[in-house]
């Protein structure tokens, strides 16, 4: 029998990290009188086939009001939902036609992007 030698992932190298949509987000405005922040965030996509239950619930770095899909380096139709938390209730889409979307109704904490 043959001896089996495992490798660390770190002798590999770096691993890519695949970001496929970006995402610029500003976040809800509190009543303290605060501004609210303003971020970009890369998003994965998701892959479609497997069941919602399955699917990666990404966390935003906080409560978002506004979201604006950045078209500018997209190869691929893409549809964005944004979610509360932990991917319960869709809140409103985002897509290449329609690239913003501001929240009147509810905050969004999550966020599910899907090639067309």
């Amino acid at each position: 029998m043959r001896p089996t030698v495992f490798l660390p992932l770190y002798l590999l190298g770096p691993l890519p990290r695949v970001i496929a949509v970006q995402l610029e987000i500003t976040e809800i405005r509190y009543t303290n009188g605060s501004e609210p922040r303003v971020a970009t965030v890369d998003m994965p996509y998701i892959d479609s086939s497997l069941l919602p239950k399955d699917q990666p619930c990404p966390d935003l770095p906080f409560f978002i009001r506004e979201a604006r899909l950045l078209t500018e380096d997209l190869t691929v139709p893409t549809r964005c939902w944004i979610y509360t938390e932990q991917c319960h209730q869709s809140l409103a889409p985002i897509t290449n036609d329609d690239p913003y979307v501001s929240l009147i109704n509810g905050f969004g904490r999550t966020v599910r992007c899907y090639e067309e």
